[in-house]
């Protein structure tokens, strides 16, 4: 089960971006008077949400409830981000974005400025576990169990295990 970053900017419109622990955008969406429960079921038919993360501080009580219902960790910044930061973001993020579009994806197009704060928190949210991604990653593959990143990482993030090694012990123990 693929693991995601679930940004997500509640309100009357509700804004959603998913990513996957590689920063590969999956979904992007917001729709007027979402229901929290229907969402919580569409993001799980995207993979297993393992972050919510929000472009705001404090976070929202809506967000803390959605994060609360999947069983996530909540993220948010130290400081609301400001329409300058996202855009910023979002530009650097387009370009990639089409770049890596050569297999047809064409250019990002955000519908309203629900999609661009949603997508802009699970941006942030991924940078700001980039690095311990990548280290997750290349310990997995000294392992030769790279396979196991989209449950490993969420397990040390959650202190269900203290290091690769164990998270990947304990897995395989699981599947025994």
């Amino acid at each position: 089960m693929r693991s995601l970053i679930i940004g997500i900017d509640p309100g009357i419109s509700t804004g959603v971006a998913i990513l996957d622990l590689h920063g590969n955008l999956l979904h992007l969406s917001s729709r007027r008077d979402e229901n929290k429960t229907k969402l919580a079921r569409e993001l799980l038919d995207h993979g297993s949400p393992f972050i919510v993360a929000v472009d705001v501080c404090p976070a929202p009580h809506t967000a803390e409830k959605i994060a609360s219902s999947l069983g996530t960790l909540l993220w948010f910044p130290q400081r609301s981000m400001t329409v300058a930061e996202k855009n910023k973001l979002l530009k650097a993020f387009k370009k990639d974005y089409k770049e890596a579009s050569a297999g047809g994806r064409g250019e990002l197009k955000l519908e309203d400025k629900h999609e661009r704060d949603a997508l802009a928190a699970a941006l942030r949210a991924f940078k700001s576990q980039r690095t311990f991604f990548l280290k997750v990653r290349d310990a997995l593959r000294k392992q030769h169990a790279d396979a196991l990143l989209d449950e490993v990482v969420p397990m040390l993030m959650r202190g269900e295990s203290e290091n690769v090694t164990n998270a990947v012990r304990l897995l395989q123990k699981k599947r025994e």
